[in-house]
């Protein structure tokens, strides 16, 4: 200011640090009103740090205990000082760092990268532990009935229909043999590979030449049979053979990758090839006495 003579002289005010409930305030200690933009110093043992009051006046800290507060002094306010403790509570409500925000952010999306790989590993490892199913669908297929509705008239038994395992078309001609009041009875598929067997029909067996028999001992609801070639039957065999000793390759190995990586028994695979490429006919009960040395009851298709 200037004075009457010409001097010039600067008047300044003091001062007050105010720990409140909701923080700790840099305060004019005339008017009570908070001091913005303030350069501070808090000290904490041997660690200091500057900071500056925000435009309520707040004092930011970031750490609880007994610090030391000192203004240095400035322009416009005399030096204040003042000694304040900081429960760890109210530290934690004050301070607040980007760099932990980075921190939880850049996590976040490391996790939300990772996911879907977790997941898929979590359902691989899932299904790993559940029993494999048999590669084969079973050669026998049971629905119920199309109506349960009873109808005087309509003949009580079972339908059904013969296919072929390969290309799911219908087997005319095939022989059914089965056992009625302990009476031996036998019938045919007609052309669509379909036929009828009585409700009492039990011990039921289905052959045709240069395929593998099927037996159905009690029949349920409607029947559907899928009959394999004796050629494809083989290679059946030799494949479940190969899955015993490697389930990682076996669908890929050949008779002859087999014979090479010394899966046993070497002469029933040697002779299941020659059943399977070379077109020799099995003796009868053949491929039924291999299955059941070779193949677990679990993984047969009957």
């Amino acid at each position: 200011m200037h004075g009457a003579e010409g001097w010039e002289f600067t008047v300044k005010g003091r001062c007050r640090v105010h720990h409140v409930k909701d923080g700790i305030f840099l305060v004019d200690a005339a008017n009570q009103r908070p001091v913005a933009a303030l350069d501070m110093e808090i000290r904490d043992g041997d660690r200091l740090w500057r900071v500056t009051t925000d435009a309520d006046g707040r004092i930011p800290v970031n750490g609880p205990g007994l610090l030391g507060l000192t203004h240095p002094g400035s322009e416009f306010y005399e030096p204040c000082a003042a000694v304040t403790m900081i429960p760890a509570a109210r530290a934690r409500q004050n301070h607040f760092s980007w760099k932990w925000l980075g921190l939880v952010a850049g996590l976040g999306l490391i996790l939300i990268a990772l996911f879907p790989v977790a997941r898929t590993r979590w359902r691989r490892f899932g299904k790993s532990k559940k029993e494999e199913p048999p590669e084969e669908a079973p050669e026998v297929e049971f629905n119920p009935p199309a109506s349960r509705t009873f109808v005087p008239w309509r003949k009580a038994g079972f339908h059904g229909q013969v296919q072929v395992w390969e290309s799911g078309l219908p087997l005319a001609g095939v022989e059914i043999r089965f056992l009625e009041h302990s009476v031996p009875k036998r019938t045919e598929t007609d052309g669509e590979g379909r036929f009828f067997l009585p409700s009492t029909a039990v011990e039921i067996r289905f052959g045709r030449d240069g395929y593998h028999p099927v037996s159905v001992p009690r029949p349920r609801g409607q029947i559907l049979v899928r009959m394999m070639s004796l050629p494809v039957r083989a290679l059946w065999l030799l494949r479940q053979i190969c899955r015993n000793y490697d389930r990682q390759r076996y669908a890929k190995l050949s008779p002859r990758q087999a014979l090479s990586a010394r899966i046993p028994p070497p002469e029933v695979i040697g002779r299941l090839e020659r059943l399977a490429y070379a077109g020799e006919s099995p003796e009868p009960g053949e491929i039924e006495r291999m299955e059941a040395a070779l193949t677990p009851e679990s993984e047969e298709p009957n």
